[in-house]
Parts: C-alpha cells; sequence; structure tokens
C-alpha cells in the first residue's frame, strides 16, 4: 500500500529513512574516497569527546495540571561552562527537537564552539520529552494514556524550568538566556520567544518551518523547491529529468516482472529481490524521502548528520546519474543518484525492501508519528506537474485516516491558531528579539518567514542564505563555507551580542530604581 508523502519527511531528516533498509555491499567508489571517509571518521571522534557528560533534571510529567500535583520524570540535557569568566555569563540555549539531543550537540558547533567562545558563554542543550533519554514512562511511554503529554506547550515548560533551575545559581541569576534551535527546533525557539520573553531574551530560528501548514503553505512546495534544486545544481544538465523519466519508468515496471533484474541489478537488491509490485512500490515510495533529504543536507563538506554523504552530494548523485541513453540507463541513472544517499560509506550488502532502516531511523519514531498526527500536520505531496516526482494529490482525508489507525485526530489548524501565521504582517507584528535564517539549498524554506515581510518590525532579522542547505549556519564555521553564509554569521553575532548586552543595561537600569526606590 502506498504510504502517504506527509510521513516521509520529518522536519530534521533524521526520522524520515523508514522506507528503505539498505543491508549492503554496494561500493559507491565514485565518491567514497579515503580522504572523505577520513574526514567523517576524524569529526565524529573530535565532536563525541568535546560533548559533556549527560545531566539530569527532574520536570512535571503535567506542567498544567490543576491541582499542582503531577509525577516527574528525569529529562537530560547537557551543560558545558568551561568558557565562562565571571558572573552572569549568557546562556546560549538550545531547544531539543525531534532526536537525541546528542545528535545535535555534535553538530551545532556555531553555538557549542563559536559563540560559546566569543561570548564566554554558559551552552545548555535540552533534550525533548518523549526522545532519547528523556521518555517519561520508558518502554510504556506511546501508550495512549500516557502519550498525551507529549505537545509543545509542555516541552516549552520544561524548558522553561530547567533554565530556571540553571539561574537559580547566584553566578548566573542575571545571565541573558538566548535560545537557538534548528529546523523543528527553531520553531520552539521563535515560539518560546514569543511566549515566555520574560525568560527568553532573543531566539535564532534556523531553517524553522513555522508557517509549514495547510492553509499557509502549499502541500506542493517541499517538494517543487527539491526539483529546483536537482534542476539547477549543474549548469546545463537538468538532472530533475532524469530523476523523472527514471521514476516513471520504475513504475511502469511495477507490474511487469520481465524488469525485476534490472530493477535488482540497478539498485543491488538483497536476494530475491524485487519479488512482489509491493516491493517496487516500496522503492517508489522511499526515492522522493531519500532526493529530499539529500537536497536537505546539501552541505559543501562532507557529513555525517542524518547519513555519511559527500560534500555537496546533490551534484555528486547528479554527476553520478551522467545523461542516460537509454530507458535501462534511465533506472541505473536513478539507483546510482539513490545509492549515493543509502550507500556512501560503501558498508552495505544490499538494499532490502521489505521494510523498516535501522540504519539511519533512530528509535524516536513513534514520538514524531504522535506529533505529525497531532500538532504537526505539515504534509508533503507530490503534483507530478511542478516536481520531478510521480503524482500524489493532497487529499487531508488520507491523513484523517491514517491518523485514525493511530486513534488520533489530526489537529490541522493547531499551530496557526496558536502562534499564528496566516497573516505574517499582522499576526507577527508584537514580536522582537527573533532571527529567522534559511538556506536557499533547503526545501524546508518554503515554510520560512520569507524575506520581504514585516518589514515595520526593526527587532526582527529574517534572513535567505545563498548556497545554504538545512541547518547550515547553526553548524560549525568551516572553510567550504559559502561567502553569504560567513557573511551571515557575522550579523547573526553581532546581534545576538547586543542583546545580551541590552539585557544587562537593563539588569543595571533596574538595580539603580530598585535602589531609589529604598
Amino acid at each position: 500500500m502506498k504510504q502517504l508523502g506527509y510521513q516521509f519527511l520529518a522536519l530534521l531528516g533524521l526520522v524520515s529513512i523508514s522506507s528503505v533498509y539498505v543491508t549492503g555491499l554496494f561500493n559507491n567508489k565514485l565518491f567514497q574516497t579515503h580522504e572523505n571517509q577520513a574526514y567523517l571518521e576524524q569529526q565524529r571522534l573530535l565532536q563525541q569527546s568535546n560533548r559533556p557528560a549527560d545531566s539530569f533534571f527532574d520536570v512535571d510529567l503535567d506542567h498544567f495540571v490543576t491541582n499542582g500535583a503531577s509525577s516527574t520524570f528525569k529529562l537530560r540535557y547537557l551543560i558545558d561552562e568551561s568558557n565562562v569568566k565571571g558572573n552572569d555569563a549568557p546562556i546560549l540555549f538550545y531547544c531539543g527537537n525531534e532526536a537525541e539531543i546528542t545528535i545535535f550537540w555534535d553538530n551545532l558547533g556555531y553555538v557549542t564552539d563559536f559563540l560559546a567562545h566569543q561570548m564566554n558563554a554558559v551552552v545548555l542543550f535540552g533534550e525533548h520529552r518523549y526522545y532519547g533519554s528523556s521518555k517519561p514512562m520508558g518502554d510504556d511511554s506511546f501508550k495512549p494514556e500516557n502519550v498525551k503529554f507529549l505537545t509543545v506547550e509542555q516541552v516549552m515548560m520544561d524548558y522553561v524550568k530547567l533554565i530556571k533551575s540553571i539561574k537559580s545559581q547566584d553566578k548566573y541569576k542575571n545571565s541573558a538566556v538566548i535560545a537557538f534551535g534548528g529546523s523543528y527546533g527553531g520553531m520552539l525557539a521563535s515560539w518560546i520567544r514569543m511566549k515566555y520573553p520574560h525568560i527568553i531574551q532573543g531566539a535564532h530560528a534556523a531553517s524553522a518551518p513555522i508557517l509549514f501548514f495547510p492553509g499557509a503553505v502549499s502541500p506542493y512546495a517541499f517538494n517543487e523547491l527539491v526539483t529546483r534544486t536537482y534542476r539547477d545544481v549543474i549548469p546545463g544538465f537538468d538532472c530533475s529529468s532524469v530523476v523523472k523519466k527514471g521514476l516513471q519508468l520504475l513504475n511502469s515496471y511495477q507490474a511487469d516482472k520481465t524488469h525485476y533484474q534490472d530493477i535488482k541489478n540497478a539498485f543491488n537488491t538483497c536476494d530475491g529481490q524485487p519479488s512482489s509490485s509491493d516491493q517496487v512500490q516500496f522503492l517508489l515510495d522511499s526515492i522522493p524521502s531519500v532526493l529530499g533529504n539529500m537536497a536537505m543536507v546539501n552541505y559543501p563538506y562532507p557529513t555525517s548528520f542524518i547519513a555519511p554523504l559527500p560534500g555537496n552530494p546533490v551534484k555528486a548523485a547528479c554527476t553520478a546519474a551522467g545523461v542516460p541513453a537509454s530507458d535501462l540507463d534511465y533506472i541505473n541513472s536513478l539507483a546510482k543518484m539513490y545509492l549515493v544517499f543509502t550507500n556512501y560509506s560503501g558498508q552495505s550488502i544490499c538494499t532490502n525492501l521489505n521494510g523498516g532502516n535501522q540504519q539511519f531511523a533512530p528509535p524516536d519514531t513513534q514520538a514524531w508519528d504522535y506529533q505529525t498526527c497531532q500538532e504537526f500536520v505539515t504534509p508533503i505531496f507530490q503534483s507530478g506537474k511542478t516536481d520531478m516526482f510521480l503524482p500524489e494529490p493532497y487529499n487531508p482525508d488520507l491523513i484523517i485516516s491514517d491518523c485514525a489507525k493511530k486513534g488520533l485526530i489530526p489537529q490541522f489548524d493547531y499551530n496557526l491558531d496558536t502562534f499564528g501565521g496566516r497573516n505574517i504582517n499582522k499576526d507577527f507584528a508584537h514580536i522582537s528579539n527573533i532571527i529567522f535564517s534559511n538556506g536557499d539549498l533547503d526545501p524546508w524554506r518554503a515554510g520560512g518567514i520569507p524575506e520581504g515581510t514585516l518589514k515595520d518590525n526593526k527587532d526582527i532579522l529574517i534572513r535567505l542564505i545563498k548556497g545554504g542547505a538545512h541547518l547550515l549556519d547553526l553548524r560549525a564555521p568551516n572553510k567550504d563555507d559559502p561567502q553569504d553564509l560567513t557573511d551571515a554569521r557575522t550579523s547573526f553575532t553581532a546581534l545576538i551580542q547586543k542583546w545580551v548586552s541590552d539585557y544587562a543595561d537593563l539588569i543595571k537600569a533596574s538595580q539603580k530604581e530598585t535602589l531609589f526606590i529604598q
């Protein structure tokens, strides 16, 4: 059965490859160089060595219970105070999102290293409840009676309580707190600044699709931007046309078993696969997810954020595809692109079409499945006309029926009703001290705050970064970064430092007023 488009992509991409399981041997020698693999291993070891030990904080399971009595659970957090010099150091707080908090610490060096050193700051990362080591009831967390406490409001209050706990120490009682977040975490960073401005003095919301909900963004916008990235990556070569023709042929082969050997050879599938049209459909469903994720993390240097990848992976994939001359060439080209993402490391033996990717999908898919049927209905569908994929028209009834199987009713309007976004200039006229940054290569920018809006609000910075991919601006500065990103980071750093300075001035002024009154 064909899976729904909105299920394929978590905001971060970390829980989205559930539709393909690669177990195996294809050695992508074209891009798997010794230098790239050594670089990735060096980065992995460096990230782990710089990560602080886990800490835990008791928080209420239900912050809003009417009688004030709630059970508690342990929320994991990471804290680094090694750069602090003196009292009232700024606190750089990362709003954890849909994965283990260690993943974000290891990959967001602009916060953990660059800004921490620049500002002599405390770095504090809070893990999102129901993810990683912060599951309130352990293995029972996702029972219907327990998962109801997985809401944005509860998450934000977790973070408020954690921050207040750190600031209860005398040395931090007057510290400014700047929230950071990427993707869904960026949404949380912007919302926590909007809702709790007395706790959060400013926020950097990177790659935050806070408008990506029905009624504000087209359900086809994401894949239109994915297609644009593939179309434009190599001048004079429309790589998206290779994808489109390849998918059309693969779809036509689904009912013709005489072509199954061609599919097996191209995708290096496991023994006996494909043996059914369902397995071919499984592959058809996974390809948009794989290519969308590759567009999302189209970084200019090798990374292993959601999968080991070469630098500029979209260009690498399109280079591998080449220019097909026959129908079989199109299938082979599509497979080469696919395998750049699923087996760049060369560790896999074969592509398993029976389901469930244990290599890429973390164990937190249950939590995100729940959230996407409750507060985060972010439909991603395919028009087949304005994008390079097979048609999959938007149909909210399909979302409703799929969520019903989980005992859930999707709240299509929740986020726009709660935080605003249908009318950007009106709904967000009152907000202040937020950076909204997006990369022009990132398909999630379809749901970001666009440049040119909120012109009358001088307390908001909106920046579209040329050559930027998903969360690239929160990653550590790199010699291969596009110049526009370097310039943007300079602006971001100066503005964040101003917010901290303004808060220090406010504290001094309030202390003088207190002395005067006494």
